[in-house]
């Protein structure tokens, strides 16, 4: 049976917590996985390796570069189940979207991953550094290191603060600041 991402039911917490714990699973992350077993990601990875097998990092950065993309690829059970252990998401809505992005920048914030995986994400990463208090020096120093890195590397994908939420990336810049300060809390950043 083919589920599409407009298929996926809203995840619980247990869900949303289950795939914050799959990032940091290293026998998934640096196995390798065999792309001729997942056909969307298969697709995603034609146009930029000849690779046949790739590890979860890599399998995970280009699930996310995807975005919502994602969308119009029909997933697999087997597929969608990989991705979860992945830690990848196919947001069906706005506040999966939302999710999405905050827990991008909660593992940029504390250095599970160094760089961001799309200019909507690093744009996100520029503005939460700007926006996050000053309780969290060394969060807001990640994020915006990482945002540069992106940005050195794609010159010209930068937006302004107000063309983020324009955009729908964040709903407002407060809900962003709010959401993000209470995530790294939850996992005491600095």
């Amino acid at each position: 049976m083919n589920v599409t991402a407009n298929d996926a039911r809203p995840m619980s917490q247990k869900q949303a917590d289950a795939l914050r714990q799959a990032f940091n699973d290293t026998a998934v992350m640096q196995a390798l996985h065999r792309l001729a077993d997942y056909p969307t990601l298969s697709a995603l990875a034609a146009t930029r390796t000849q690779a046949t097998k790739l590890d979860g990092r890599a399998c995970r950065y280009l699930y996310e570069a995807a975005g919502s993309a994602l969308a119009q690829y029909e997933v697999s059970e087997n597929e969608r189940a990989f991705m979860q252990q992945l830690g990848v998401v196919v947001p069906t809505n706005p506040r999966e979207a939302e999710e999405v992005m905050l827990m991008s920048c909660l593992e940029v914030a504390q250095g599970v991953r160094e760089m961001p995986c799309s200019a909507q994400q690093a744009n996100v990463m520029r503005v939460a550094a700007m926006v996050i208090g000053r309780s969290f020096p060394a969060s807001q120093k990640r994020l915006s290191a990482a945002a540069a890195r992106y940005f050195e590397a794609h010159p010209g994908e930068a937006v302004e603060s107000a063309e983020i939420v324009r955009r729908g990336w964040v709903s407002n810049l407060p809900r962003l600041r709010d959401r993000l300060e209470r995530k790294l809390r939850m996992v005491r950043a600095q």
